[in-house]
């Protein structure tokens, strides 16, 4: 198996800001609508705002609760600046408070020039898996997958990682295009297929990373302790972004050649 490059692909991102529900929200919905202008298509059920760019394959969605941002491009500075933009929009008239959940995830396919599915696994298995003669007795029948999980915590945030081998057709299912808002509706079929001729490798390294502010409900439970719960300025926000970025990159690269270095 050839080494790939060390730098994954990322292929998808999400970035969210959860907070209190308030009936004054829907005031003030469209004065934050109002303030959004780098999206050139938006549309509306009058209780949430869907904002799409198909030919940037970006999207944002603000409701009562909610603001959640979704990108299927690399493109990280794509992504900072329209995510500045909703933030400003956000906190200059809705003023949301307390944030309840601050998220940001990012999908990753490391393309691999073969396409043996059964030794890419075995190579993960080999490094990721430190496994005994004893658990491979234990276990019934051969080896045929694996997928990798992990969480660690890094000052306020939560890394929740998972390294899996897929091919193609898992690979299209674990990480979808949104159709809806990051394809262009009037020749959907043609730009999908287009779209995606070269986004899903024969085979490839996947890893997903979800990210939490610690200091923020992860879980998202029914009855929120909204009392224990501490402010969040804009600029925090922005800056829980940057951080992750920055941190997928590093973990992301130093996977990779930690996977494929000395082979």
């Amino acid at each position: 198996m050839s080494k790939p490059p060390f730098r994954p692909q990322l292929s998808k991102l999400f970035f969210a800001v959860y907070f209190k529900p308030e009936l004054k929200f829907y005031d003030c919905m469209y004065s934050v609508g109002s303030q959004i202008k780098s999206f050139p298509h938006w549309e509306t059920d009058r209780l949430s705002i869907l904002f799409t760019d198909p030919q940037a394959r970006c999207s944002c969605r603000i409701s009562h609760n909610l603001c959640l941002y979704e990108q299927d491009v690399h493109n990280i500075h794509l992504a900072e600046s329209r995510i500045h933009e909703i933030l400003t929009a956000l906190f200059d008239n809705a003023d949301p408070d307390p944030i309840v959940r601050l998220h940001c995830r990012n999908f990753y396919l490391q393309p691999v020039s073969e396409t043996d599915f059964g030794l890419l696994a075995l190579l993960l298995q080999n490094k990721m898996l430190n496994t005994s003669i004893e658990l491979e007795e234990a276990l019934p029948g051969n080896y045929a997958d694996l997928r990798f999980q992990q969480v660690t915590i890094d000052g306020k945030i939560r890394y929740d990682i998972v390294v899996a081998p897929v091919w193609k057709e898992q690979a299209q299912n674990v990480i979808p295009v949104n159709r809806q808002a990051h394809i262009s509706q009037r020749d959907a079929e043609n730009d999908y297929i287009e779209f995606t001729r070269q986004r899903y490798p024969d085979c490839a390294v996947y890893t997903d990373i979800n990210a939490f502010r610690e200091d923020t409900n992860p879980y998202l439970p029914n009855d929120i302790p909204y009392n224990v719960l501490s402010p969040i300025a804009q600029e925090e926000c922005l800056s829980f972004f940057k951080e992750c970025q920055k941190q997928f990159e590093k973990t992301t690269t130093e996977l990779s050649r930690y996977l494929f270095a000395s082979r």
